[in-house]
């Protein structure tokens, strides 16, 4: 079962855990690192602020309890180990006892067994039950109220101490699984690890450990769930990201997997990207690149493992055109790095420029920061760095700030140097822009408007500078093969992998 679900998982695009052990179990399964995500749960965006509430109870009241339990295996043996924590417990002091059903099916029968032998072996015991009575269920607003009552809740059920972390009640975690252990670790409240083992001992002193200086954890408990609301955000912001964009992921051009994301689709998930530090290498592919990964196994496993290959210039598009009968929009290295920059500053995303000669990298910076609005440069270096020492410029990029890299080296140079520094660099997209900072600098000019509209900007390129004739030699024979891939996979006898 375990190797079809790895399979099965192996086909995703996301896969949200609650836990770090099942993250690991899923790495462990074989499930690609990038699509899992460590979240939480979807309980925590009830967000009830930062501060405790206060609790003013006269002196010899009742020391109100909370308890939350669900099937397992172990439960007959947990109930006679509760109930002798309990009972030792109401001899020190006497307490009340709320029971939570969480799940009015499942929880419902077993409370009601323990509530009975509360009532047998100690009849001067409160014990109310909370929720499971009616057909509307236990709410989130009879959560909060009941639990803002309780001075400790001892819970199986996360979402009974997730309710308690948010109203900064002190919890005992019943590990029946690892995501209860994960969040009380998390809100540094103690847990039972070994429910087959557990004694009325051990769980007293773990209720005397929530207890004691539970005023002084309240802020660490805070801050833990703020910690968690912020990755669950983080993993659906992600999810809506990738849920826009489904039935637009990249389809194979001569074995090279080409994004279908529109321009604008292609800067949000770059700036998403930027902002929640998630590392991605964005190529800009072009028909010259696709015919080097044919005869460069290297280059073309390059291709294969970056985050994104956009469609530079029509070559691609043409492809997509005849192989698959799609329209795609061009996604051009120098249109991504004039929007990119626009939006930098609004977006709190510092950019780095590394590449071409020195003089021309410094008036690239000048003229962009001339712009209005003002892009957010955090820095630049030129793309003579064959024998500068790498750590040297890793630590300039770290040291500026920058969350995206822009190499203007040309290809292949450019994807190498980012493949084999991405990791290395604090910065989180990288993208190859090939001449692009020539023309950011006013020394390349771009095609008029009319070939870059109709996709000849190839030739505008060849006319004014004919040394780049020997660059678009391949090209016919680029349209040859995309024809014969086209063709076999129009007919049924090529399907993509």
């Amino acid at each position: 079962s375990r190797a079809i679900a790895a399979r099965a998982l192996r086909r995703c695009r996301h896969a949200g855990v609650r836990d770090k052990g099942s993250a690991d179990l899923l790495r462990g399964m074989g499930v690609p690192e990038a699509i899992v995500q460590q979240t939480g749960d979807l309980v925590l965006l009830r967000d009830r602020g930062a501060s405790a509430p206060a609790r003013n109870k006269p002196e010899g009241a009742r020391l109100a309890v909370g308890l939350s339990l669900r099937p397992s295996p172990d439960v007959d043996r947990l109930f006679n180990v509760l109930l002798g924590c309990l009972l030792r417990l109401n001899e020190q002091r006497p307490i009340e006892l709320s029971l939570f059903a969480m799940s009015r099916d499942e929880d419902l029968p077993l409370l009601d067994d323990f509530a009975a032998r509360i009532k047998e072996r100690c009849s001067n015991m409160p014990v109310r039950m909370i929720g499971g009575r009616d057909d509307t269920g236990l709410t989130v607003e009879d959560m909060e109220s009941a639990v803002a009552d309780l001075d400790i809740m001892i819970g199986m059920r996360l979402h009974s101490l997730v309710f308690a972390a948010g109203g900064r009640v002190p919890f005992v975690g019943l590990s029946y699984d690892p995501k209860v252990a994960a969040f009380a670790a998390r809100c540094g409240q103690p847990v039972v690890e070994s429910l087959s083992r557990a004694e009325p001992l051990e769980i007293m002193r773990r209720i005397e450990q929530a207890l004691e200086g539970a005023d002084k954890k309240s802020e660490a408990m805070g801050q833990a769930l703020k910690e968690s609301r912020d990755a669950l955000l983080e993993d659906l912001d992600r999810f809506c990201v990738q849920l826009s964009e489904a039935g637009q992921g990249p389809l194979p051009i001569l074995g090279v997997p080409v994004s279908r994301l529109s321009f604008n689709q292609t800067v949000r998930y770059i700036l998403y990207a930027a902002e929640r530090g998630r590392k991605l290498h964005v190529v800009t592919v072009n028909p010259e690149m696709i015919l080097r990964a044919r005869r460069d196994a290297e280059f073309r496993r390059l291709l294969c493992a970056s985050g994104l290959n956009t469609a530079d210039g029509v070559g691609a598009r043409l492809a997509y055109l005849l192989k698959y009968g799609k329209k795609i929009e061009p996604v051009a290295g120098v249109e991504i790095l004039d929007r990119i920059l626009a939006a930098s500053a609004e977006n709190s995303a510092p950019v780095f420029l590394i590449g071409s000669r020195p003089e021309v990298i410094q008036k690239a910076v000048e003229r962009a920061m001339r712009r209005s609005p003002r892009p957010l440069i955090a820095g630049s270096h030129h793309g003579y760095i064959r024998d500068t020492d790498p750590e040297q410029i890793t630590q300039m990029i770290n040291d500026s700030g920058a969350s995206i890299v822009f190499a203007g080296m040309g290809s292949p140079m450019q994807e190498h140097w980012i493949r084999d520094n991405m990791d290395a660099v604090s910065a989180s997209v990288f993208i190859g822009v090939g001449g692009s900072f020539d023309v950011l600098a006013g020394t390349t000019r771009r095609a008029p408007a009319f070939f870059q509209k109709t996709g000849t900007e190839w030739l505008y390129r060849v006319v004014t500078d004919p040394s780049r004739l020997g660059r678009i030699a391949g090209f016919p024979f680029f349209v040859f093969l995309v024809v014969w891939e086209a063709l076999l996979y129009r007919l049924g006898l090529r399907r993509d992998v």
